[in-house]
């Protein structure tokens, strides 16, 4: 795993959290509740019965379903305060901020190590190429000198019109010949065809080959090669001129008699002759076929430069160079993307300890204002059986002809048998502010040292373009 995923893998988890809420303990409805435990219809029942007795000390059957349904309650809302107050501790656990820190700053550090060796290992990409450069730049300068040559390498930046011309010439000259050799041939236009596809492929193959290999030494600057240029080129024209003469007497034996020894004929007519051709077409075809073969040469030779092998020489110095610019830039392009990305995501991770801590003290108060909501329903759930009770005791007098029992007179309380207790936070308000001093530090030094790395980076880069620049690349195209 890199570093950016490692970085996005901490801002990712920082994403759990979540900001919790402060817990409400819903209201009783008194009215419902005294009709569900039917106080009004029995406290006239048992006042008319004088219960409790007078001399009744203790809470009648009555009074007890209250407390009982009030004690149920205050333990549901007990229960709820726990589970609310264990997920706030859970929360607090998972903010984890002390172990975040330490997260945060070893996913710093190897950011730090990361870029660095992404830098070197660019560096060596970049070096091993200018090298490459170099070294082509020093071949081409050695081929210059050793052949006098002070000019620049002309020649076509694409070769597509040249093979475009080629191949249109190739398919004329088959059209052509096929049209006239077909004339005795057994299977006609198409036996034509095959044919035509064999003597231009020779006639257009050779003009093309020696246009491309032999008449640049004509341009050679030793005499001994441009002779052999010269005397080679002539051969071909006059070899040229000879092939297309025995075409012509191969069509001439088509049409003759005996077709079906065309090939024999034609070689006897040629060997006695080979001026002596009777058809006017036969002509025509000896003319096209020299005419298509000096455009095939001359296309060859336009497809570089005249100079032998200059041409190719240049393209592997251009070549060299070009890729060497393209690794320049697609090494500034990642470093700076990287950069950008490591300083955006270790930002990101510093506004994710700011959240934490946010989080961190919304959990403390909002478990603070848990335990008060709880104590305050405590009172309010007393005060609502206090209600009850009194309003049971009330219904009762009214009914009873005799004197009411004293506890009547006294005011129940709900008895605290469990008093919530807050556990302690795990860190102080003191080390909290230290833990975000130090993360924001640590985060800002990483920033830094990113930013720095990628000032130096560049550096390095211009270093070896300086080097690129030297004497020995002389005539590097910039």
């Amino acid at each position: 795993m890199n570093m950016l995923e490692k970085l996005k893998d901490l801002i990712v988890s920082s994403d759990q959290i979540q900001l919790a809420g402060i817990s409400q303990f819903l209201p009783l409805n008194i009215d419902k509740i005294k009709k569900d435990l039917r106080l009004d219809e029995k406290a006239k029942e048992n006042g008319s019965k004088q219960l409790p007795s007078s001399g009744s000390d203790d809470f009648d059957e009555v009074e007890s379903a209250i407390i009982n349904f009030i004690e149920a309650e205050r333990a549901r809302c007990l229960n709820e305060f726990n589970a609310n107050l264990a997920t706030y501790n859970q929360r607090l656990a998972n903010l984890n901020i002390e172990a975040r820190l330490t997260q945060v700053t070893l996913a710093a550090r190897e950011a730090i190590g990361d870029f660095n060796e992404q830098i070197h290992q660019g560096q060596d990409d970049l070096t091993i190429s200018r090298d490459d450069v170099k070294e082509h730049a020093a071949q081409f300068k050695n081929f210059r000198l050793e052949n006098s040559l002070t000019r620049p390498a002309h020649y076509p930046q694409s070769k597509l019109l040249y093979s475009g011309i080629i191949a249109l010439l190739f398919l004329a000259e088959c059209l052509f010949n096929a049209f006239f050799l077909a004339v005795g041939n057994e299977f006609g236009l198409l036996g034509g065809v095959g044919e035509a596809f064999i003597i231009s492929l020779v006639n257009i193959g050779l003009a093309l080959f020696f246009g491309q290999k032999i008449m640049p030494l004509i341009w050679h600057n030793k005499i001994g090669r441009k002779l052999i240029g010269s005397a080679l080129i002539l051969l071909f024209f006059a070899g040229n001129f000879v092939f297309n003469l025995f075409v012509a007497h191969y069509r001439d034996a088509l049409a003759s008699a005996m077709s079906d020894q065309a090939a024999v004929l034609a070689v006897s007519s040629f060997v006695a002759d080979f001026f002596n051709i009777a058809d006017f077409k036969s002509w025509m075809m000896v003319g096209v076929g020299c005419f298509f073969a000096l455009i095939a040469l001359l296309d060859g030779f336009g497809m570089d430069d005249p100079y032998p092998k200059y041409g190719h020489w240049d393209r592997l110095r251009r070549r060299a160079y070009e890729t060497y610019a393209d690794k320049k830039a697609t090494l500034l392009e990642d470093l700076r993307q990287t950069r950008d990305n490591a300083s955006t995501s270790l930002a990101q991770l510093k506004d994710d300890l700011v959240k934490r801590r946010q989080e961190h003290d919304s959990i403390i108060a909002n478990r603070t204002n848990l335990l008060v909501n709880f104590e305050t329903h405590q009172n309010y759930l007393e005060s609502c059986g206090r209600e009850l009770i009194t309003f049971y005791r009330a219904r009762n007098r009214e009914t009873r002809n005799t004197p009411s029992p004293k506890h009547f007179d006294r005011a129940w309380h709900l008895e605290r048998k469990h008093s919530p207790v807050l556990p302690p936070t795990s860190l102080s308000n003191e080390r909290l502010n230290d833990v975000m001093i130090e993360a924001n530090a640590t985060i800002q030094s990483a920033i830094k040292d990113v930013m720095d790395a990628f000032d130096q980076a560049i550096t390095m880069i211009e270093q070896i373009n300086a080097i690129l620049s030297s004497k020995a690349t002389d005539d590097v195209p910039t």
